[in-house]
């Protein structure tokens, strides 16, 4: 019997919808809902659906239905304006809600891959536990959905990662970009090895004024001055995932 990827309990598995399943009770914008995913190789594949239809079967039932239904139902009222394109604030909690529901929602991602990714068990156990991966990057910024439609852009990548400064030891982390809509995520996953540090994490410059990294300490407003093309979504998402573009600050040492 195979262990749920979060709680490790043996178990069987049930069949996680890891987008949002009340996405289907909002406005429905112009046409389907279209889903483009890009895999390892660059290769696009793209399907329309009547609703939002990506599963995993790597949870088990209590974590279903306990926790990521509960993470699930508090954070929709803080997602939903920015799916639909509207202007929202968010408040220091409300920003850890959003950023541990972009975490939960980038790995199961991972899982929903063939084959698998996976994320380290650092990572996993944290989220299980009710936080946020310390060494986890979260950044949001709105697509512009150039038609408006109901739409979701996903891209799942390994990457090389190496602390600023240092040019070698350089270890592989995961980068997940999500749009639902009008609303991106980005997140990283920095290396399981690195786990015992925690991170100041900077954009590339050029995508300053595009994402907002959550969460901090004041309160922020949605969206940032500027926009995110469909042309621009795959660069956007690479610009992440470079080597010595995004690279990880230690603050210190927890262990």
């Amino acid at each position: 019997m195979a262990l749920c990827v979060f709680c490790a309990s043996q178990a069987t598995l049930t069949r996680e919808h890891i987008l949002p399943q009340w996405l289907g009770s909002l406005p429905a914008g112009e046409g389907p809902f279209t889903i483009r995913r890009l895999n390892e190789t660059g290769q696009v594949i793209e399907y329309q659906a009547k609703g939002v239809d990506i599963v995993a079967r790597a949870v088990c039932g209590p974590c279903n239905s306990g926790w990521m239904a509960d993470l699930e139902t508090a954070a929709s009222p803080l997602l939903s304006p920015m799916i639909a394109g509207e202007h929202a604030s968010m408040t220091r909690d409300e920003q850890d809600l959003v950023s541990r529901w972009a975490a939960k929602t980038a790995i199961m991602l991972l899982y929903a891959t063939h084959p698998p990714i996976g994320a380290s068990p650092q990572h996993r156990t944290y989220l299980f536990e009710g936080g946020l991966p310390p060494n986890t990057g979260v950044w949001l910024a709105k697509y512009r959905a150039d038609p408006p439609a109901y739409n979701s852009w996903i891209r799942t990548r390994v990457i090389e990662m190496r602390l600023a400064g240092q040019r070698d030891g350089i270890l592989t982390g995961q980068s997940v970009t999500l749009t639902l809509g009008h609303y991106i995520q980005q997140v990283l996953l920095t290396p399981a090895p690195w786990f015992g540090r925690s991170f100041t994490f900077t954009a590339p410059a050029a995508l300053e004024r595009r994402f907002l990294l959550i969460p901090q300490e004041k309160a922020l407003r949605w969206p940032t001055p500027d926009e995110v093309s469909t042309d621009e979504l795959e660069h956007n998402a690479d610009s992440f995932g470079a080597t010595g573009i995004i690279t990880p600050l230690p603050e210190s040492n927890t262990t």
